[in-house]
């Protein structure tokens, strides 16, 4: 940000432009921890504290000069000018805020509202401490604005000084998002000087943002009967056939910027967000090249933008180390970049966990009043819509933008997590056979989160789009073959018996969890002379036998009942976990993948089937994958009593803790 005024007034006020009422007591102690967090330079936590007085309490000089400095100092621009406004109107006799105000100005790049401000300083103050200084700054200002007014064609006009101020006025709104008043004082400004092509860009952007694609399209064309080469209108372009979902014609239009030559350092910035919009990476690469060859990099030039898309073309190129320095350079200069900061974050996650790179966040892609519409939809579906009603709601949503639908491909490949995260929803929102396409082609892909994709693979899998739950997903470092966790579970029984075993046997588990092991063994044995053919019997003997550390015994039993009972799914995974203590890794690999193949099973099923899964990987000293499957567990089960015992075995507690949780209480 450009150098602030000078400013004797900090932080506590002393003049005040009318007679105000004491604020109440809780809003002084808030303002007096203020002042504390503005003195620690703790500027987020101080905004987060204002910003709720200033609405409560409104048009407050010492609240509003707290937020000035705080916005000021987390480079928020947009609202240091407009807080800086406020305070002049407020008090618009005060020196000091009229100062600040013009160098708010200067900080967001409106030279004639600088220029201005300062002439009306200069009138009402002339001999002001600071009227050498002010006037060395309306000297350069002066030159900037000519330059700028004579590059639009409007030097020598008898208003020209009005339609500059009226062009930035109309830019100060649209960054505000007063998107009509915006549009009112765009047609004005065409009228007074109908060749203006800012103008016409900054309504064509206007009207994007309001979701008028179309209108924004034909606006950006008059610029080009005008100017053929005028880049901006070439790169907006690029970007709203990109948004309609067009990318063909977009390529058009990308290819003609592709070949503007321009002195101006704004080109570089266009060209790279237009070849973001496409996915052309190399392209981006080319363009920031270009920049530092022409010097444009360097300081105070380099954009932090272009550097933020630069990088995200390095990221998805696989220079990792590079993204990383651009993301870092692009911090230095702008540090409340969040698309720069955000992406910089994802990438010092695990590989299989990120979502980046993404160029542009969700809103940059669909427009305002597409998201109001399905908000509206979904807002509506948690009330009191039925899962058809809201399925035919989503398929008008998608009829009534087109878009949208044409999107989802991209947003799925480089979107950011909202993005990524709404199409896949809308893709499992309706049941249409070009989504379930795209959706497939998600899963597969290299793009997004491995949970995400693996979620897509499962929803796929019970739609019956994938003929197995084997399949072969993206990791973050390589393909890995792996088996979805799509499961029924249930709590229907598994095994009937007679009502007399029934008792017995409610008996044993009883006896079993108490630790009476010897007596829940007499009555299994009396419960298999009723049944001598049941596999969970044996199986309860096994564990009787265990419980008396009689483990030959039991091991002999579980490979009976393994053996003699091939589709009792407990005799199965109780021979995994065998084969673990065996390490005969590759036997108890090949069980419980035959057990990840069923589509139902019973809660107790899952649990065994989860232990064993965790004695597997521990024992291959797996840890992450072993932690993976006791989240699951606990995710179905979370009062199964093994899980307490399988989380001590993988987050076995601290020596601080052993030690005390060790003596007499």
């Amino acid at each position: 940000m450009a150098k602030k005024q000078k400013s004797a007034k900090k932080n506590r006020p002393q003049k005040q432009a009318r007679k105000t009422h004491p604020l109440p007591l809780r809003a002084v102690r808030a303002m007096d921890e203020v002042y504390d967090l503005i003195q620690r330079k703790q500027w987020q936590t101080a905004v987060e504290i204002l910003e709720p007085l200033n609405e409560r309490y409104g048009n407050r000089i010492e609240i509003l000069t707290g937020l000035n400095e705080a916005y000021y100092e987390l480079n928020q621009r947009v609202k240091y000018l407009e807080i800086s406004e406020q305070l002049v109107s407020i008090a618009p006799g005060d020196d000091e805020f009229v100062l600040n105000l013009a160098g708010s100005y200067m900080t967001n790049v409106y030279p004639a509202h600088a220029l201005k401000t300062f002439r009306r300083f200069l009138e009402r103050w002339p001999d002001h401490e600071q009227t050498e200084e002010v006037r060395e700054s309306v000297t350069v200002l002066e030159t900037m604005v000519n330059e700028m007014l004579s590059d639009v064609g409007l030097a020598g006009e008898d208003d020209a000084f009005d339609l500059a101020l009226l062009h930035e006025e109309i830019q100060i709104l649209q960054a505000r998002e007063k998107y009509q008043e915006a549009i009112r004082n765009a047609h004005r400004m065409l009228q007074r000087a109908p060749r203006f092509t800012p103008a016409f860009n900054n309504l064509s952007l206007i009207l994007m943002a309001e979701g008028d694609l179309s209108a924004a399209a034909e606006t950006a064309q008059k610029v080009l009967e005008i100017d053929s080469g005028n880049y901006h209108a070439l790169s907006n372009l690029t970007r709203f056939y990109c948004m309609q979902g067009d990318f063909e014609t977009a390529r058009l239009y990308a290819a003609r910027l592709h070949e503007i030559q321009s002195e101006s350092v704004d080109q570089w910035v266009k060209k790279a967000e237009a070849f973001s919009y496409l996915g052309d990476d190399q392209a981006v690469i080319d363009v920031f090249e270009g920049a530092r060859r022409a010097g444009h990099l360097e300081p105070p030039l380099g954009d932090a933008f272009l550097y933020h898309l630069a990088a995200a073309a390095k990221m998805r190129l696989g220079d990792e180390n590079t993204a990383r320095s651009y993301w870092q350079k692009a911090l230095e200069i702008s540090p409340e970049l969040h698309l720069a900061k955000e992406n910089h974050l994802d990438m010092h996650k695990p590989e299989e966990e990120r979502h980046g790179p993404w160029p542009f966040s969700f809103q940059y892609w669909v427009h305002y009043k597409a998201m109001q519409n399905l908000n509206n939809i979904l807002s509506g579906s948690s009330r009191k819509m039925s899962q058809d009603a809201l399925q035919k709601a989503i398929n008008r949503f998608l009829k009534d933008f087109p878009e949208v639908l044409a999107l989802i491909p991209v947003l799925l490949e480089r979107g950011d997590s909202h993005a990524r995260e709404f199409a896949y929803h809308l893709c499992l929102g309706v049941d249409r056979s070009d989504l379930q396409e795209r959706l497939k082609q998600f899963a597969f892909s290299q793009h997004g989160p491995l949970s995400l994709r693996r979620d897509a693979a499962m929803e796929l899998y019970k739609r019956g789009q994938l003929e197995s739950k084997k399949v072969c997903l993206w990791t973050g470092k390589q393909w890995n073959e792996m088996f979805l966790l799509a499961f029924e579970i249930t709590d229907e029984p598994t095994q009937t018996h007679s009502p007399q075993v029934e008792r017995l046997l409610r008996r044993v588990i009883k006896l079993l969890h108490n630790g009476e092991a010897e007596e829940a063994e007499n009555l299994i044995l009396k419960a298999l002379e009723l049944e001598p053919d049941s596999p969970d019997l044996k199986n309860n003997l096994a564990v009787a036998y265990e419980y008396q550390k009689r483990e030959k015994e039991s091991f002999a039993l579980l490979k009976e009942i393994f053996e003699n009972y091939p589709d009792y799914l407990f005799g199965q995974i109780n021979m995994a976990k065998i084969y673990v203590k065996e390490k005969k890794f590759d036997q108890a690999r090949e069980i419980l993948d035959k057990i990840m193949l069923l589509d139902t099973m019973h809660i107790l099923e899952f649990g065994s089937m989860c232990q064993a899964q965790i004695e597997f990987h521990l024992a291959q000293k797996e840890r992450k994958a072993a932690k993976s499957w006791l989240d699951m567990w606990e995710n179905v089960d979370p009062e199964h009593p093994g899980i307490e015992s399988a989380r001590l075995r993988l987050e076995p507690p601290n020596l601080f803790h052993r030690f005390f949780s060790g003596l007499p209480s």
